[in-house]
């Protein structure tokens, strides 16, 4: 019980923590102001973890629309289109740009808070790094997953080919189209899917 109660205010703190990082960016949000904002006291909120880690796990918790850790790649919803059933590049890019389009709905606010702290702290500054670093090892899986099944081409480079994929689908590209040039989130998801397959299709120069 002891430690049901502890994981419901962990996930309470990062709740909480995604809410107000959006909402007042992440400088002018105190470690007192989260703990006072989830109801608990800051002892208990340095238990979950210091201010620039707190907002590293509210953010993935956020993106990945999950408590346990598992990334978008791995959610059901991106590999069932491998399933019994053989499917075409479209399916499967149509799956794929659905699950990326609502995890940049939550995490779009959120992530433009992420690229203005890192660049004045620098706990945030590796993490965003790192955060980068999956984001782009993802592609390549997603890539070799696609090449493996016969869907698309091997490229001659799949080292962009990935970084090309990556960029259109960044919480940054969807944060240009859908917030600030007024995209509906389903025009977004119908330009990702044709978007990519065009790359998918015709090795990029």
């Amino acid at each position: 019980m002891r430690g049901q109660q502890a994981e419901v205010t962990r996930q309470r703190i990062l709740q909480v923590a995604a809410e107000k990082f959006t909402q007042d960016g992440y400088a002018a949000t105190s470690v007192r102001q989260l703990a006072a904002a989830a109801g608990v006291s800051v002892n208990t909120l340095y238990a979950v973890g210091g201010k620039p880690e707190i907002f590293r796990k509210a953010l993935v918790q956020v993106m990945d629309d999950n408590a346990d850790g598992v990334r978008l790649i791995d959610r059901p919803g991106v590999t069932e289109p491998f399933g019994s059933q053989t499917p075409t590049l479209e399916q499967v890019l149509g799956e794929w740009a659905a699950v990326i389009t609502a995890a940049n709905g939550r995490a779009a606010q959120l992530w433009a808070a992420f690229e203005e702290a890192a660049n004045t702290d620098p706990d945030l500054a590796v993490a965003y790094e790192q955060e980068t670093a999956k984001m782009r090892a993802d592609g390549h899986r997603g890539l070799e997953s696609l090449v493996a099944a016969g869907l698309c081409p091997a490229p001659a480079d799949p080292a962009r080919l990935v970084d090309l994929l990556w960029v259109a689908g960044h919480p940054r590209t969807y944060d240009l189209l859908v917030r600030r040039a007024g995209w509906s989130p389903a025009q977004f998801q119908e330009y990702l899917a044709s978007h990519w397959a065009g790359l998918l299709r015709a090795d990029p120069i």
